[in-house]
Order: structure tokens, then sequence, then C-alpha cells
């Protein structure tokens, strides 16, 4: 039997690799933080004009006072669609800026995370739920869309 193999001591990351490691962590959570907002607003919106919109149209009372509500219906519609658009292109812009802040990272270190930290960013494999964000908003675009026409 051989003796165990002498245990080392795991190098760690110098203070500047840390700091460098923390600011742009920093910067990439502050925009992963902007897409979870951005989403939030989505969904409170399209919730908000869809309560709306079926609240005045299984109202009869609503319905008098309303005298044409094919402009009130078209214009929910395209509240909800703008709403949604606009937040994808907030969220698309985050998304940019997280892909770019992880190249810039990725340039400083010549594409070598520095020992003993971890990615900074997660790892693609993990990532392929991170975009229902982008798919989000065109499934309230077309649901606008759809309630355009059928709602009478």
């Amino acid at each position: 039997m051989g003796s165990p193999a002498p245990q080392t001591a795991p190098t760690l990351p110098s203070s500047d690799d840390r700091e460098v490691y923390a600011i742009f962590r920093g910067q990439i959570v502050a925009e992963d933080q902007l897409v979870n907002h951005r989403m939030t607003w989505l969904i409170l919106v399209q919730t908000f004009l869809l309560v709306i919109l079926a609240a005045v149209v299984s109202s009869s009372a609503a319905m008098q006072h309303i005298r044409n509500i094919w402009v009130f219906k078209w214009a929910m519609c395209a509240a909800g669609v703008i709403t949604a658009i606009t937040v994808w292109a907030g969220i698309r812009a985050a998304d940019r800026e997280i892909h770019d802040l992880k190249q810039q990272y990725e340039d400083i270190y010549g594409g070598a995370v520095p020992a003993n930290l971890p990615p900074i960013v997660g790892h693609g494999r993990n990532h392929k739920l991170g975009r229902i964000p982008f798919i989000l908003p065109f499934f309230c675009v077309l649901l606008w869309l759809v309630l355009g026409f059928i709602v009478r």
C-alpha cells in the first residue's frame, strides 16, 4: 500500500482578481435584476389591462357608457402590444449588456477564469429556461392580437 498523495493547499485568487470579479459580477447581477423587474412589470401591466378589458366587455352598464367599444377594445390591445414590445426591448438590452460584460471579463483573462473563482455567469446548459423573458412578450402580443379580433 502506498502512502496517500500529499495534500496541496488550493491556489487562491489574488486580491486584484477578486476585485475585478466582484466589479463585473456586481454589474451582471444588476442587469439580471433589471430583467427580473421588467418581467414583473410585464406580468402586472398585462394582467391589469386584461382585467380592465374583461370588466368593461362583460359589464352591460359600462358598454352603454362607452359609445364606441371598438375603439376602446383596440386601444386596450394596442396598449398591451406596445407594453410587451417595450419590455422585450428592455430585456434584450439587459441581456446584451450581460453578454458584453461576460466577454469583457473573459478578454481580461484570455478566456480563462482565475483559479477558485466561480464562472462570471452560469453555464449555457442551465440557461435554457432563461429564454422565457424573450418568449413571454411575444405570447402577450399574440394574445392581444387574438383578443382584438374575437372580443365583441
